[in-house]
């Protein structure tokens, strides 16, 4: 049983009593100072209340029902008669639910807790079902009064209490579709997108400019997988076929196309491939070096160890993709954005687009053009390709064993 807080001072005794709206919660098991009231202690009955099976606090989306149950175990005062009540303290509002009748009561100045009931031990019972409610803070309080005098007084006061706050309904941090692709929510930001002119291995296709990107998006954890792939078109059309956690390739920006319109089709939301600005701020995470983890050390296909730890290449892949999810993710959270296969993305691709190092707000690249964006490397490429700003291409129609694609939802 909660014991120890620190009261708002709101209106009426009965406010005092499980005024927290916004108070500070704390456990303990001696007792609490409250303005007149000193040392007032909470031994026996043992009073519990928990919003859907936690003591709190607890966070609930605007949709989300809330259930109240309580619990009483009443010692050495079993049928003792007794005042008892619970209380829902909103932002607007004080409520009680009166156990004697079983109905939620608004207060409308004059606060009645339910008089002179037998205390009866009881385990776990749902008293209270409630959804759509206003956002903010709630405070539930189960409480009995062992004075029997009808009125809320300083002792003896057998309670506890539980907090809980309606969010405005924002986006979840991570989204799983019925297919098992979770995406994870990122939010808008800035980033220099290309590569500083030092970097090793870069190309001159990379001239650094600031990216702002004003909206949120959910980017897939992996690559799509061959099942996933599968479970959508009914086929596998993979090189490296029989690894169903593998990432799906051999299939052309086209092919992915249809594939995006039938997901879109399945009601779980919008998807689509990533721009090239959303992918590279997906792949940096945050950082600013040649990998999400670190600065490139080797070449070619050597051993470099910030690679090593985040994907496959020429150095470890053993010539074949592998399954997704293997290495290190990012600092977001995200996998094999360095290797693995190259990643089909939105835009089409101009060696020209990056020319200016001006700033640019959601860019989605060239308006027309011969060739779409891959990112990230493969499982065949060397070093210097799988860095964040390594720019490739390829025809819309052109599919490889090296390409594959993940995806991209709106909240």
């Amino acid at each position: 049983m909660k014991k120890n807080f620190v009261f708002l001072m709101v209106q009426g005794l009965a406010f005092l009593l499980c005024g927290i709206a916004y108070a500070e919660i704390n456990q303990g098991n001696a007792k609490d100072v409250t303005g007149s009231f000193s040392a007032i202690t909470y031994y026996d009955p043992v009073v519990n209340i928990n919003a859907n099976g936690s003591d709190g606090p607890i966070e609930l989306g605007p949709d989300e029902t809330l259930n109240i149950t309580i619990s009483l175990n009443a010692e050495d005062h079993e049928n003792e008669a007794a005042d008892w009540w619970v209380l829902q303290v909103t932002p607007e509002a004080l409520f009680y639910f009166d156990v004697k009748t079983l109905s939620m009561v608004e207060n409308e100045g004059d606060f009645t807790p339910t008089l002179q009931v037998g205390l009866v031990s009881f385990e776990e019972v749902l008293i209270l079902s409630l959804s759509g409610l206003q956002e903010g803070s709630h405070v539930f309080c189960f409480g009995v009064d062992l004075n029997m005098n009808g009125s809320l007084d300083a002792e003896p006061l057998y309670y506890d209490l539980v907090q809980v706050t309606v969010t405005d309904g924002g986006p979840e941090s991570t989204y799983t579709n019925s297919l098992g692709q979770t995406f994870v929510l990122l939010s808008a930001g800035v980033f220099n997108m290309g590569s500083p002119e030092d970097e090793q291995l870069r190309y001159s296709d990379e001239t650094q400019h600031q990216v702002k990107l004003t909206q949120p998006f959910y980017m897939q954890q992996t690559e799509v997988t061959q099942a996933q792939w599968q479970a959508v078109t009914g086929n596998n059309p993979s090189e490296f076929d029989g690894c169903s956690n593998c990432p799906v390739e051999d299939v052309s920006w086209n092919d992915v196309q249809g594939f995006i319109t039938e997901m879109n089709a399945m009601g779980e939301g919008t998807y689509s491939l990533p721009t090239e600005a959303q992918w590279e701020y997906a792949a940096r995470a945050g950082g600013k070096m040649a990998f999400a983890n670190g600065e490139i050390t080797e070449s070619g296909c050597l051993n470099d160890p910030n690679l090593v730890a985040m994907g496959w290449y020429c150095y470890n892949s053993d010539d074949e993709t592998h399954s997704v999810a293997g290495k290190t993710p990012n600092a977001w959270g995200l996998y094999d954005m360095h290797g693995n296969v190259y990643e089909w993305c939105q835009d089409w691709w101009s060696s020209a687009y990056f020319d200016s190092d001006e700033a640019a707000v959601d860019p989605t690249g060239p308006v027309s053009g011969s060739y779409r964006v891959t990112r990230g490397g493969s499982w065949w490429s060397s070093v210097g390709y799988c860095r964040s700003a390594n720019r490739s291409s390829s025809v819309p129609d052109h599919s490889s064993g090296r390409i594959g694609f993940r995806l991209v939802r709106q909240p």
